[in-house]
């Protein structure tokens, strides 16, 4: 008995152009069990020029693990943006930030308190850095002199040696 052929049920579509200005932009945010991506999709009339620019979503948190009875409406805040590699053309994957319908950020958003803190260190972290390239060049500086005492050091043993040469 011969093999069944097989039939190429995606080629037909994989040749179909993409919309020349309309965007589907993919939100993409972590479920309730912090593991799990969950996505969901919507077509925008152009691509966004910046984050800002993606409409706020929401979504059954119920069904994603991340609430339950009548407070289940969460909200989608996208975050950051990037060219869909599957989709190709202005398509964009949107990672989202999820809240609560008191705009608190829910338990898997780790991204929010992360985020908090690394905006208040963020201040340190500039004088740290601007006061490590002044060790930098203080060190530099020394490395310079120190190796300039040496070749003194070091011409004035050869001089005398030589003196002391018979």
């Amino acid at each position: 008995m011969p093999a069944p052929e097989k039939i190429d049920a995606y080629g037909p579509y994989l040749g179909i152009p993409v919309h020349p200005l309309k965007c589907q932009a993919t939100y993409i945010w972590i479920d309730g069990t912090g593991e799990n991506l969950r996505s969901k999709t919507r077509v925008l009339d152009s691509l966004p020029t910046s984050i800002d620019e993606y409409p706020i979503w929401n979504y059954d948190g119920s069904s994603t693990g991340q609430a339950t009875g009548r407070k289940s409406d969460l909200t989608l805040k996208p975050v950051a943006d990037y060219p869909d590699p599957f989709l190709g053309g202005n398509n964009r994957l949107v990672l989202c930030e999820t809240f609560d319908p008191e705009n608190n950020p829910t338990k898997t958003n780790h991204r929010y308190y992360c985020k908090q803190i690394m905006d208040a260190v963020k201040i340190k972290i500039f004088i740290h850095l601007v006061g490590q390239k002044m060790v930098i060049l203080l060190l530099k500086v020394l490395t310079i002199v120190v190796l300039e005492l040496i070749k003194c050091l070091v011409v004035k043993l050869f001089k005398l040696m030589q003196m002391h040469v018979y």
